[in-house]
């Protein structure tokens, strides 16, 4: 039997860095498909979503250009924060030739369950996205309501100006996903206007964002792959065919502080433009998802292994995206 000491410190953390690399996630993570993920140098920093800049004016000949103008708009503070998963190396582990085959699986697992939680937070803006806070799983009270104060989809988004109130809510009621209440989806968009200013803003909705909900899922690849309308014995064109891209995001339909699936929310579905510089979905890091080792140890101790990042999320605009909770319930 051969004993685990000190010496071998750079053999178990390269095994431990390789297994960290290799480790398969529960489901292939998905965060980076639908946020603006940006790095930072700042601990705290502030956002501002600013206005668009004006409409180009007319350039007289031999008069001046017209400078550019960029109303401002609402500002976000982000607020770096870790999360972050250990490991122990004991030195009863240490005893036994199985100490590598045990170690692996728990930085395995220690991956996956910073993944997961990276995911969590990710989707927690749609997952929370009729209200403005909730509860994380640390008993944290999250603020996921967007620049302008007001929850992500809500018929009562006001501008910086103050002028200009404007909806990104269905009317009616959230109807389940289908021909109708995707039209009903995109047309919002006709109504979206700059969160400075209160200008009208071409936009129309580029991508389908929902659960993995398997229903839901079916219906949505229906209407975006059916050669004639879903559902339907004519021959009418599917209009939809071609026109969005759908991505499914497992943890919208979460409790976010009980970590259990929440089935009222297995049909929400959002329509939204995810072009730079258009997407409201912020992540602010830091400090990327890595491996970190014990530098010295001593044979007589516990050693420890950990997984960490550093970052923050939240809505920086609205008027990118609507949604559906998909219940039938009035609005």
């Amino acid at each position: 039997m051969s004993v685990i000491t000190s010496a071998d410190l750079p053999a178990l953390t390269d095994n431990v860095r390789r297994e960290f690399t290799d480790a398969p996630p529960e489901f292939t993570p998905v965060r980076q498909q639908y946020l603006d993920v940006q790095s930072t140098k700042y601990k705290v920093e502030t956002e501002s979503n600013n206005g668009e800049v004006e409409t180009a004016a007319r350039w007289v000949d031999g008069g001046q250009i017209d400078p550019s103008a960029i109303k401002p708009g609402f500002d976000k503070e982000y607020n770096q924060g870790a999360v972050a998963k250990k490991i122990t190396v004991s030195w009863q582990m240490r005893q036994f030739d199985t100490i590598y085959g045990e170690i692996a699986k728990r930085t395995r697992g220690i991956k996956k369950a910073a993944v997961r939680r990276m995911e969590m937070d990710g989707a927690a803006s749609m997952s929370y996205a009729w209200s403005t806070s909730y509860e994380n799983r640390d008993g944290e009270t999250v603020d996921v309501s967007g620049a302008d104060g007001s929850a992500f989809i809500t018929a009562s988004h006001t501008t910086n100006t103050g002028g200009v109130t404007w909806s990104n809510q269905l009317t009616g009621n959230h109807s389940p996903i289908g021909e109708t209440t995707l039209e009903n989806l995109a047309a919002k968009f006709n109504g979206f206007v700059d969160e400075a200013d209160g200008r009208a803003v071409p936009r129309m909705g580029t991508d389908i964002i929902s659960s993995d909900h398997a229903p839901t899922c079916f219906e949505i690849a229906r209407l975006l792959k059916s050669n004639q309308q879903s559902g339907t014995d004519n021959n009418d064109i599917n209009v939809h065919k071609g026109q969005y891209n759908h991505i499914k995001v497992p943890y919208i339909r979460f409790d976010h502080a009980t970590e259990q699936w929440d089935t009222d929310k297995d049909r929400y579905v959002f329509l939204c433009n995810l072009q730079k510089d258009v997407n409201g979905f912020i992540w602010k890091e830091k400090v990327a998802l890595d491996v970190f080792a014990p530098e010295r140890v001593n044979d007589n101790e516990d050693w420890q292994y950990s997984v960490a990042a550093m970052y923050d999320f939240g809505l920086i605009r609205s008027n990118f995206g609507t949604g559906t909770k998909g219940d039938g319930s009035a609005v």
